[in-house]
């Protein structure tokens, strides 16, 4: 069997979570474990040789945590895009990278959709020029959960690829960002439930895990990216702030304008749900994700 062969068979195995891994850029390998079902340390640690050897992923230990990305032929077999950048996170970034996991689990936990900041990035980038296209953004979007750690799961994260426009269009608050260097991305895009049951007002989801909140300008630099991100949807932007930021970003949010566009979520309640969502594809004893 040549590795290509063996790469899409990896690919038809384990197609789950190595789309994960692909769109989350990076994952650390205790959630890949999880993912992965009850499996002994032996057994992981052959199936990452495994998909090493395949070419699909590279691993390595960033600080305490030990990492798992793949490679540009791993993105091209099982990623949403074909994404040609091959590194792991940094110090600097794995906290954040991690933390979007988490939140993105928190929401595919209440059956809720995600598409990847990663894919909405290279689409934009890889897009003809008709994708500058403005888009409106609702002041009154519907309502996001609440903030109790059993209802948070539902503001996090979830896969689409394309959303159908919910409710009235308020106002036009983007003109086109002309160059990839000027947009300032969400995370993620969100859909608090599955199209299929009719959820398809879509979120910009903001993961904020560090000591001080987004900037004014930096919230505004993100509600003109989701202008530019495709034409005729609505939506609104959820702000995941870590304790730290909490209470600046609220502030923050409060003195905007358009502060009704923006629901103001508490991210260790959706890491909580998250962590819960992964250790539910394990049952191995003793084993839960780092």
């Amino acid at each position: 069997m040549s590795r290509r062969e063996d790469a899409l068979q990896i690919a038809h195995e384990h197609g789950e979570v190595l789309s994960w891994i692909a769109e989350m850029s990076a994952m650390p390998q205790s959630l890949v474990w999880n993912m992965c079902g009850p499996l002994t340390g032996t057994e992981m640690g052959a199936l990452l040789i495994r998909w090493r050897n395949a070419g699909l992923v590279k691993y390595t230990k960033i600080g305490s945590v030990r990492w798992v990305w793949c490679t540009a032929f791993g993105n091209r077999i099982v990623g949403r895009a074909p994404y040609g950048d091959d590194a792991p996170p940094t110090e600097d970034t794995w906290r954040h990278v991690r933390s979007v996991c988490l939140v993105r689990a928190a929401v595919e936990s209440m059956g809720g959709e995600w598409l990847s900041g990663r894919y909405l990035r290279w689409e934009s980038e890889n897009r003809a020029a008709a994708y500058t296209a403005a888009r409106t953004v609702t002041t009154h979007p519907p309502a996001a959960p609440s903030s109790h750690s059993d209802s948070a799961a539902s503001a996090s994260d979830s896969a689409v690829s394309g959303g159908v426009a919910s409710g009235s269009a308020d106002s036009v608050v983007t003109r086109p960002v002309s160059a990839a260097r000027r947009r300032h991305y969400p995370d993620g895009i969100a859909w608090l439930g599955s199209r299929a049951a009719g959820a398809t007002h879509p979120w910009l989801v903001r993961v904020d895990g560090g000591t001080s909140s987004e900037s004014d300008a930096g919230l505004t630099s993100l509600v003109t990216t989701g202008g530019t991100l495709g034409a005729g949807t609505t939506f609104s932007v959820l702000y995941a702030a870590s304790p730290a930021a909490f209470t600046a970003a609220e502030e923050t949010i409060a003195a905007r304008p358009d502060k009704n566009l923006f629901r103001l979520q508490r991210l260790e309640e959706l890491e909580h749900e998250g962590l819960k969502w992964f250790r539910s594809h394990s049952t191995t004893p003793g084993r839960s994700p780092a």
